[in-house]
């Protein structure tokens, strides 16, 4: 059995098409046994130019590689426009967090501010629930954000790398270079137990 931390089902938010699957299509690809939900709550950034539909046929054009992928989408819009209650109300709405063993966030601790709303939306979502609750890398995380769980997708990176390359509104920005995208996936420490390339997560609360 290949199982993301022995859980049957995982819910992901993604702020942003892109978002989500730069920091975990590694462990979706290793971990088949897992379904994982991804919910990506918009269109991108307010003001930035590459925002609009065809940032979710992007992510769209991913999935279909995935058995283990259900993918869908909340707004066709920016999430600065709606309040956390609203956002809270409209996923409770779609899912019941009962049916999920953890929930994936974008960190506290990072410099874009859609980044840190859904962290705290997806920490009201978790409020009542036996969830566990962990923090994926994003490549706006802060230095002071400190990863406590490493996976090895070593093997996966250029394929990884490869089905980024869907993301063609992104492909100018820096952060979607090859090198940069290996250079996101280096940690010393782990380098030094012999694993070259790692996606990196912050557990908040773990349940057995």
């Amino acid at each position: 059995m290949k199982k993301f931390l022995n859980a049957d089902r995982v819910l992901c938010l993604s702020p942003h098409p892109d978002d989500i699957e730069y920091g975990t299509l590694g462990v979706i690809s290793k971990f088949s046994d897992t379904i994982f939900d991804i919910l990506t709550i918009s269109i991108g950034g307010k003001f930035d130019p590459s925002s609009g539909d065809r940032r979710f046929s992007e992510c769209q054009s991913i999935y279909k590689n995935f058995s283990n992928v259900n993918s869908s989408f909340l707004l066709n819009d920016h999430t600065i426009n709606f309040g956390y209650d609203h956002l809270v109300h409209m996923i409770e709405s779609k899912y019941n967090m009962a049916d999920y063993n953890l929930i994936l966030l974008p960190p506290e601790e990072d410099t874009h501010h859609d980044h840190q709303k859904i962290n705290i939306v997806g920490m009201a979502l978790t409020r009542k629930d036996k969830c566990s609750v962990l923090e994926y890398k994003t490549p706006s995380t802060l230095e002071t954000w400190i990863p406590n769980y490493f996976v090895d997708i070593t093997d996966l990176l250029e394929s990884k790398i490869n089905l980024l390359k869907n993301f063609k509104t992104q492909a100018k920005h820096l952060y979607f270079t090859d090198n940069v995208i290996r250079s996101f996936h280096n940690n010393y420490q782990c380098s030094r137990r012999g694993y070259e390339f790692v996606e990196m997560f912050k557990i908040h609360r773990l349940y057995d």
